[in-house]
């Protein structure tokens, strides 16, 4: 399964933010494989979600330290009236889930096949627990 621009655009920035240098970004998306996505559908219109998550397939290790447990950028989107929230989820410094929220609003899923220009990526204070 493929992830899409916008997901690797928010992976990105979450990464960079995670501390990982600029230039092991790439690498780092190519360990990230979708193992799977789930919708959280609209129910009133199945083309319609308020977020879906994306799990990746395991991987022994990562680049990143081992005491962030997640790691999330928000972005704008002129479709999304609330913006969207891309959170990372990490266990012992590997990523597991990505989860993409849209605060009570559902928006049409095809608005994440969109180009990341589409979207204004802002990073944000997101609490993560070290030992």
């Amino acid at each position: 399964m493929v992830r899409t621009q916008v997901e690797d655009a928010a992976l990105s920035r979450i990464l960079l933010a995670l501390g990982l240098p600029h230039e092991h970004i790439d690498e780092a998306l190519e360990k990230m494989r979708v193992d799977r996505r789930e919708w959280s559908d609209d129910v009133t219109d199945a083309a319609l979600c308020a977020g879906q998550f994306i799990y990746f397939s395991p991987m022994p290790s990562f680049p990143i330290s081992e005491s962030h447990t997640h790691m999330g950028v928000w972005a704008s989107h002129e479709g999304m009236p609330g913006g969207a929230d891309f959170i990372l989820f990490l266990t012992s410094g590997v990523p597991t889930v990505l989860e993409i929220g849209f605060f009570g609003f559902s928006v049409p899923k095809t608005i994440l096949d969109g180009p990341p220009s589409d979207f204004g990526f802002r990073s944000v204070e997101c609490t993560y627990v070290t030992d």
